[in-house]
Formats: structure tokens, sequence, C-alpha cells
């Protein structure tokens, strides 16, 4: 007999429940039908196909079932790879199979897995294209590739290395990013949250976008805390007054202790510990050795530069230097 690719007329399949096919039923078979509706598999490599008109094309122990019902793994697709919708278990890479058995997941209705290893597409529609310890859980959500990621939220999107997609159309890419907000995005960095509503991290390193619309585009450790709040780069910044901005710098405020409403429109375009007092600044190594205490930025106020400068009346502005304040509404320093 010749072989062939799909199972004739003697095709045997398997019978239901979540079990797996150990050997090919039909000789010289390749592809049989599975345990579901419908359902087509890639025999005996235990893979097992039991959602109603799913599929798993290839690999090695990789599922496409849910053990409430078939029904609620319909149309669910695995290509390749290994181990997928399922966890824990041993992989014996030197022999290329588990040495102690893997835990079945369910697999999401329509959801795919491309390929890779213990990759889990769990929401309806799920999607997965590859990686490793991958795990799309909500509607719609999407992980393209790597390592680690979870997309947990309707229309989730997230790769890269351990990445975490929670808000409902949040994106999250990068390494040990985490976008929480709804449609947050972190596009790049390391460390970086986006957890307020609308929120942007371009890129950076423990950067925290927290306010509603708020936006940091790069730098270390900035926060940008409020409503429409900015910061562009730097490190240290604190961006909490309502639609307040930060260009760039070290440890530079615009922040009211009262509300952020009191500090609405203030802007510090650059500078090191400008709207702080006191600390101790080293020169040497660029930062403060002692932290400066937070001084309140008055209501649409301005500081282009310099170090330690105060702009705390409203609509005051200090252009530059060091250490001067401006306190009286509508104030000037050149």
């Amino acid at each position: 007999m010749s072989t062939s690719f799909l199972g004739g007329d003697d095709l045997s399949f398997l019978s239901g429940g979540v079990t797996c096919c150990t050997t090919c039923c039909v000789m010289d078979s390749i592809i049989v039908l599975g345990a579901g509706c419908n359902s087509t598999l890639r025999c005996g490599v235990n893979n097992t196909a039991q959602g109603s008109f799913s599929a798993v094309l290839g690999g090695i122990c990789n599922n496409a079932c849910n053990v409430t019902s078939q029904c609620l793994a319909t149309g669910a697709v695995v290509v390749g790879g290994v181990g997928n919708n399922t966890t824990g278990g041993t992989w014996s890479l030197a022999t290329c199979v588990f040495t102690v058995a893997p835990t079945i997941c369910n697999a999401g209705i329509y959801s795919f897995v491309g390929g890779g290893f213990q990759n889990k597409a769990r929401g309806c529609l799920s999607f997965v294209g590859g990686g490793c310890n991958n795990s799309a859980t909500g509607l719609n959500s999407t992980i393209s590739g790597g390592y680690g990621n979870t997309a947990n939220n309707n229309y989730a999107n997230a790769s890269g290395q351990s990445n975490t997609a929670s808000g409902a159309n949040s994106s999250a890419f990068g390494q040990n990013n985490t976008a929480s907000g709804f449609a947050a995005v972190v596009s790049n960095g390391f460390g970086n949250t986006a957890s307020g509503a609308y929120t942007f991290i371009g890129t950076g390193c423990a950067n925290v976008a927290s306010g509603q619309f708020s936006t940091i585009v790069n730098g270390k450790g900035n926060n940008s805390c409020s409503c429409f709040s900015s910061v562009v780069n730097g490190c240290k910044n604190i961006a909490q007054g309502i639609a307040s901005f930060i260009g760039s710098g070290n440890c530079n405020s615009v922040c009211n202790a009262t509300n952020g409403c009191l500090a609405y429109g203030s802007v510090v375009v650059g500078g090191v510990g400008n709207n702080t007092c006191g600390g101790t600044w080293d020169l040497a190594t660029c930062t403060f050795t002692v932290a400066p205490t937070i001084c309140d930025a008055g209501l649409y106020s301005f500081v282009g530069g310099g170090l330690q400068n105060n702009a705390t009346g409203g609509r005051s502005s200090i252009l530059g230097g060091n250490n001067n304040t401006s306190c009286g509404a509508g104030a000037t320093i050149g």
C-alpha cells in the first residue's frame, strides 16, 4: 500500500473526551479525524483535536480542546510546535519528549497558535503566532511572538519578552513592560508601566504613565501622573499638574501637593531639580545624592532651564539660572 496523507475509507478516529492520539490508527496515514466533530489531527505524536471543527496539523503534544464541551473549542487551530495549549510538565530537549506529561489547557473558540513551545490561545478569537510560554486569554487578544508575554483582556496585544497587556485594547512590547490602562501603549523599553487610560510610553526604563492621556516618550524613572501631562525625556522627572509638560532634564517637577489643577499647564523645558529645593546635587555623578523636596509649581508657570529654579506664582516664569524664585502672579525672571 502506498503512503497516503489523509486517511481513507478505513479511517478510525478518537471517540470523545480529552485524550491523545499516541499511534496512527490508519496504516500509513498522517492526518486523521480528531475527537471533535469534523476535527483534523496530525496523529502519532500525542496531539489532540477535541474541539468541533478544530485542527492540530503538526508538532507534538499540541491540543485544541475544551474539557467542558468540544463546542467551546470550536474552530481552534494549532499549526505546529510543542505542547501548545498545555502548561507544566517536563520537556527533554535531548529526547524531544515530555518526560513528565503537561496539563492540557482549554483552547478558545476560533483561537489560533502558529507554533512555538507551550503557547496558549485561550480567549475567543485569540492569536499566538509563535514563541515560548505566551498566553492570550482575552477576546481577540494577540501575541505575535516572543517569550512569556500575556494578553489577558479584550483586544490586548503583546510581544517581546515578559510583557503584559492587561487593559482592554492595550499594547505592550519590549521587555517587562505593562500596559494596564484602557488603550494604553508601551511600544518599547524595559520595566515601563502605562496604567492610565489612553496613556503612551515610547521607550526607556522604569517610566510610569498613570494619568489619563498622559505621555512619556523616553528616559528613565519619569512619572506622568495627571491628565494630559507629558514628559519627553530625562530622568526622575514628575509631571503631576494637569496638562503639564517637562521636556527633559533631571528631577524636574511640575506638581502641586494640594491638587494637580493648581499646577495646570505648568512647564519645565529642561535643567536640574527645577521646582524643587534642598537636597545635594553632585555634579561629578550628575545625581542628587540627597533627594530634593518638591515645591508647588504655579498655575501656567514656566521654567526654561537651570538648576533648582522655582516658578511658584501663577503665570510666573524663569528663563534660566540657578536657585531663582518667581512667586508673584505674572512675575518674570529673565
